[in-house]
């Protein structure tokens, strides 16, 4: 994924209805393609869901409101936060897209979140596969529910910060050119990611610093059935972690 790194997002002083709207600037107006990659095992266009029965992101602020809460609130509003960066998910490693819409060649992205994205999905996803049918991954597209903050979450929800990515689907192509697909919300898919979530959960644990969630791996780094709002997509984050503990801005996952 590409390393053009935007570093300024807006302080965690600003009021919440503001925040709120200026959070979510990411889903459905990012840079869109229809065009076609050649033969791929996932299609840049499909939906995995219908979206009339599944959850919203919410109206998106246009540019005049984005432009008016930087003159409302100026400099003084405005820190350096956590590196930014752009997913390029019609071409990048991992590949995905928004599962209403098509992929997107520009879509905003925590350069941590993205980082460990590129760098340990793989491997979690092999630990799936092993729990669920065996194989290991060649390729991986991921289909989610969005990664930038909408109207509906906390300030100190990590998708705040892009740190938190909805997972619905994760479809994969195996080394001996096998393609299979993994719906979340589907039960019988439940080795899968509770392996995922072991090896993700240990990740964080590891190179992050992050203390384990009630003691394990699953609930570290991730959100999943346990959680009544969860059933539909599982939440995978980066969470902010100083010196082995868990910042109090930010939620735990």
């Amino acid at each position: 994924m590409k390393k053009q790194i935007i570093s300024v997002m807006v302080a965690l002083f600003l009021p919440l209805s503001s925040q709120a709207a200026f959070n979510e600037l990411d889903e459905s107006k990012n840079s869109l393609t229809t065009q076609p990659y050649g033969e791929k095992f996932w299609s840049p266009n499909e939906a995995v869901i219908d979206p009339s029965k599944e959850e919203t992101q919410g109206a998106l602020p246009s540019p005049a409101e984005i432009d008016q809460i930087y003159k409302t609130f100026g400099e003084i509003g405005i820190l350096l936060r956590f590196p930014q960066t752009k997913w390029n998910e019609c071409s990048d490693n991992p590949t995905g897209n928004y599962y209403t819409i098509g992929c997107s060649t520009s879509r905003g992205i925590s350069q941590i979140l993205d980082s460990y994205l590129s760098t340990y999905i793989y491997q979690c996803i092999d630990a799936g596969l092993e729990a669920q049918g065996g194989g290991r991954a060649q390729a991986v597209h991921i289909v989610h529910a969005g990664i930038t903050a909408d109207p509906r979450h906390s300030p100190k929800s990590l998708h705040s910060e892009n740190r938190a990515i909805d997972i619905k689907q994760i479809k994969v192509k195996l080394s001996n050119g096998t393609d299979r697909q993994f719906t979340y919300a589907l039960s019988g898919n439940r080795p899968f990611y509770t392996a995922l979530r072991n090896c993700w959960g240990g990740v964080v644990n590891r190179n992050n610093t992050c203390p384990l969630i009630e003691g394990g791996t699953l609930k570290t780094g991730s959100i999943g059935w346990e959680n009544k709002d969860h059933g539909a997509h599982m939440h995978l984050s980066v969470p902010y972690c100083i010196n082995g503990r868990y910042s109090s801005s930010y939620f735990q996952r």
